[in-house]
């Protein structure tokens, strides 16, 4: 069953995937590992390869995926299917490689499938919204350690991104919504002053842009490489996610980090009430 449920008590969705319960969960370095070169059999069949051959970069539809181009999506009664896409992106055949330590060689390879995998989505039927994120560690809900980013298409908007649509644009006035950590020629790291997760960073264009099209990708991956160094000073495990404009509406491009570290208890999951330990001014330090 892949379906969507409003939880109209707590104002959310639910979605129910009750196959992602048999996804293996791997330690790393395993020899049953699905993502190396070689093992290209135990996942569905690739959607693109960079180079062609010896591939270095490997997307392909998720083999548990949570949505589902099936029919047409629609509410009904406080339901409607799970619909969508769903690929994972193996980022590199090496097995041990880690992110923050790729090569220029390697990224431009990641964003050119990166750029690939979003214009595919962006232009299919009944997308609103695609998500590309990343989980790495095991706190992040990541069940295979190789290294890999998902893409995901949604046939309407989130409700968690509609206030980055509002104007003024709250992200071109980043002195308002957090402390810089470090910047680059076109890119500011910032810890937003209303954070959920402690040390979270925020990676926000200086210029608006409603896109990753338009950005320079190896800056921004470069960029996203430094801010992973250093949140692994304040946890191993991470998650990244590429908030990009919806088909209907320009919101400022940004790419924003969460860290593990805290374990969501009563407060968090009963009363939408994030309690985060670390202020902006102590993540800046830490970070900084």
């Amino acid at each position: 069953m892949h379906e969507y449920r409003r939880n109209e008590l707590r104002n959310c969705l639910v979605l129910l995937a009750e196959h992602r319960a048999k996804r293996p969960h791997l330690k790393k370095g395993t020899r049953e590992c699905p993502f190396c070169r070689g093992r290209e059999a135990m996942v569905p069949p690739a959607t693109l390869e960079l180079p062609k051959g010896r591939w270095r970069v490997r997307a392909f539809p998720n083999k548990f995926p949570f949505v589902e181009r099936r029919g047409r999506f629609a509410w009904r009664n406080g339901r409607a299917p799970a619909f969508g896409d769903h690929e994972v992106i193996v980022e590199t055949h090496e097995d041990k490689a880690l992110f923050e330590n790729y090569s220029r060689e390697q990224l431009n390879y990641l964003w050119s499938a990166y750029l690939d995998r979003f214009n595919d989505f962006s232009s299919r039927k009944q997308v609103e919204f695609v998500l590309l994120l990343k989980n790495h560690g095991s706190k992040s809900g990541a069940s295979i350690p190789h290294e890999h980013s998902q893409i995901v298409s949604y046939p309407f908007v989130p409700e968690q991104l509609k206030g980055f649509l509002k104007k003024p644009c709250a992200l071109c006035d980043h002195e308002k919504i957090g402390l810089t950590v470090f910047s680059t020629k076109n890119f500011r790291a910032i810890t937003p002053f209303n954070a959920l997760t402690a040390c979270e960073l925020w990676l926000v264009p200086k210029k608006h842009v409603s896109s990753m099209l338009e950005v320079d990708g190896a800056e921004l991956l470069e960029a996203i490489q430094e801010c992973v160094r250093r949140l692994k000073r304040f946890d191993d495990s991470y998650n990244f996610i590429f908030v990009n404009s919806p088909r209907r509406g320009n919101l400022h491009f940004h790419v924003e980090f969460f860290t593990r570290k805290a374990v969501w208890g009563a407060v968090e999951l009963g009363l939408g009430i994030y309690l985060n330990q670390t202020s902006p001014e102590s993540a800046k330090k830490l970070l900084g």
